[in-house]
This record gives structure tokens, sequence and C-alpha cells, in this order.
């Protein structure tokens, strides 16, 4: 990636770090049952994205609880 005009972005769901919806926490479960993984916050991926240099610039969210785009970055 460029760092000057390359950017990532990720359409995934992200919960909060705290008090989750019922929902959020429901297909949290589901992707722990059905793929052995789980949905992410944002702390979570500013953890996985440092591992490899790239920093999260904006994470763009209807609401709470909801599908978000994360705009990445090479830091």
């Amino acid at each position: 990636m460029d760092p000057e005009y390359s950017t990532l972005l990720i359409d995934d769901y992200v919960l909060p770090n705290k008090d989750a919806s019922l929902r959020s926490t429901v297909a949290d479960i589901h992707m722990m049952w059905m793929f052995n993984s789980s949905e992410r916050t944002v702390r979570e991926y500013e953890k996985i994205f440092e591992k490899v240099g790239l920093k999260i610039l904006r994470v763009n969210a209807g609401n709470v609880n909801e599908e978000a785009v994360l705009e990445v970055r090479v830091s």
C-alpha cells in the first residue's frame, strides 16, 4: 500500500467496547458457533492493524451496533 493514496475499506459489523445490543451479542454467538470466530470491537481491530503497520482513520457507522465501514491506511 502506498501511504500517500492507498486506503483499505472494510465493511463489517463493529461492536461497541461495552453495552452491545442483544442483536449484536447474538450475532457474535452465531459467529463463534458457526465459524469459530467472533465479531470485533474497534479496539480489537486497532490491535490487529497495529501489528501490520496500519491505522484506522475513521469508522463510518449509521448507528451503534450496526454495520460500519472502517477506513484504514498505512501508519
